[in-house]
């Protein structure tokens, strides 16, 4: 019984740890987008409130 890892797993433990930094990647991408978004979105129905209610007259 050999010891030795095969090479196969060598490219396997490789290709785990490319995707695992991948994903991690990827999660860290999307929420950076969604904290934007998000972000975004309060600011501009932020402003749209203070239109519709501060600048239009109460009829």
């Amino acid at each position: 019984m050999s010891w030795r890892k095969k090479l196969t797993e060598h490219i396997a433990d490789v290709l785990r740890f490319a995707a695992y930094l991948f994903l991690t990647l990827d999660a860290i991408v999307l929420s950076l987008f969604l904290f934007w978004f998000v972000t975004r979105f309060i600011l501009r129905f932020a402003q749209y409130i203070n239109h519709r209610i501060f600048e239009n007259p109460w009829f």
